[in-house]
Parts: structure tokens; C-alpha cells; sequence
């Protein structure tokens, strides 16, 4: 009975002992990953502490994806502004002309830095037209198209006019700049379409139904193509 008391008291002991062994092991296992991140953070606290002021690296004619990453790395935030304040999108090329503060300014961790960019399609347009085309007469559609690869840079509004015959309703009657007027580089352009439906009439009154007998009304939706 002795011997077997010594037994039991001996597997008790070496149980005690693994139990020892793995609640020590776990509870280093859980202060070294703690010491771990709060090493991380402190690394971090470290490197952001680092980055002092900077001068404002040289970006023109840099792509905007290269530019973020590049002030990014120096703790300064980034404004892209694209022509008639479009957007860069991933799969554009964005292409850097133009940086405020200038190249060389000096500025702290936080600050913005803005770049305005051009895309390749509004490059070319702008290359190729030089001075503003003449877009009065044309349908809104054909202004439009002419227009497309700068379109965030243009705008247009349309408005009753009697000077073009009834029935007429998309026809530039006016623009900004002017036809033939020097175009600068990401400059907009606004243009005016006119119609004239014969609502404006002298048997409408103004306010009547607008028919004074000067619409052919029976090919007025035809000759537009809406049935």
C-alpha cells in the first residue's frame, strides 16, 4: 500500500509539473505577442516621428498613381484635379502638368499636395485645335462628338428662340470662346442650343397651346425619328 501511495503521489507530481510547463508556456506565448504589437506601434509611432519636413519632389509629367505613392512614402497627402475636374481612373493614363506648392517647397508631414494632371485624349484634342472651332449650326449631337474627349470641360444649355424655323430644336446658336478665338490649354467651352417649337407664336398668346397652324404637327414627331 506504501508503493502504491508512492505511485500516485509521484504521477501527481509530474502532472502538476507538465500542467506548470504548459500554463508557462502559454503565458509567454501571450506576453511575447503583446510585446510584439506594442513593438509594432511603437515602430510606427518611430517612423511617422521621422519624417520631418520635406521639400516637394520633382512630379511633372509623372503618372498620378506614381505621384500618390511617392508623396505618400513622405507622410503628404495628395489632391488630383484632372481638367474640368475630372477623375483619374485606373485604367487612364493621368499624366502630371501642373503641382502647387511648387517643386522644392518645403512642407510638414499632413500637408496636401495638389496635382493637375491631363489624360492622353485631351492632350491630343487640345494639340489639335488650337484655336476654338465654330460649333454654331451644328446639332448638338455633332457639337458633342466634336467635344467628347474634353467633355468634363464643357457645358451646354439650350434655349427658345424665334430666329430658327419651327420645328428646328438642335441647333448651336451661340458658344464660348468664340470660333477662331486661341484656345488655352485645359480651357472650357460652353455652348448654347436653340429650338424653336412655335409655342413662342403670335397665336399661343403665350400661353395658350401653343398651335398657331405654323406646325406641321402630323410629321413634327416623324421627321424627328420618335415613331
Amino acid at each position: 500500500m506504501g508503493a502504491a501511495f508512492l505511485y500516485h503521489a509521484d504521477m501527481a507530481r509530474r502532472n502538476s509539473n507538465a500542467s506548470g510547463c504548459l500554463i508557462f508556456f502559454i503565458l509567454a506565448a501571450i506576453v511575447g505577442g503583446c510585446n510584439q504589437l506594442f513593438k509594432g506601434d511603437d515602430d510606427e509611432a518611430v517612423a511617422a516621428q521621422s519624417v520631418g519636413p520635406t521639400a516637394v519632389p520633382a512630379l511633372i509629367g509623372k503618372q498620378v498613381s506614381t505621384a500618390e505613392d511617392q508623396l505618400e512614402s513622405l507622410g503628404l497627402d495628395v489632391d488630383a484635379i484632372g481638367i474640368g475636374n475630372s477623375s483619374c481612373y485606373t485604367d487612364v493614363d493621368c499624366t502630371i502638368y501642373r503641382i502647387k506648392p511648387a517643386v522644392g517647397a518645403i512642407v510638414d508631414p499632413g500637408e496636401t499636395i495638389e496635382v493637375w494632371f491631363y489624360t492622353r485624349a485631351q492632350l491630343s484634342w487640345y494639340r489639335k485645335h488650337k484655336t476654338m472651332p465654330n460649333l454654331v449650326g451644328m446639332s448638338e449631337k455633332r457639337a458633342k462628338k466634336l467635344l467628347e474627349p474634353i467633355e468634363d470641360a464643357t457645358d451646354s444649355d439650350s434655349k427658345e428662340v424665334t430666329s430658327l424655323p419651327v420645328g428646328v430644336d438642335d441647333r448651336v446658336i451661340s458658344q464660348s470662346p468664340k470660333a477662331g478665338t486661341r484656345i488655352k490649354f485645359g480651357r472650357g467651352i460652353k455652348f448654347v442650343v436653340g429650338f424653336n417649337y412655335g409655342w413662342s407664336g403670335s397665336g399661343s398668346g403665350g400661353g395658350g397651346d401653343g398651335d398657331d397652324g405654323s406646325v406641321n404637327w402630323p410629321n413634327f414627331g416623324r421627321d424627328r425619328g420618335w415613331f
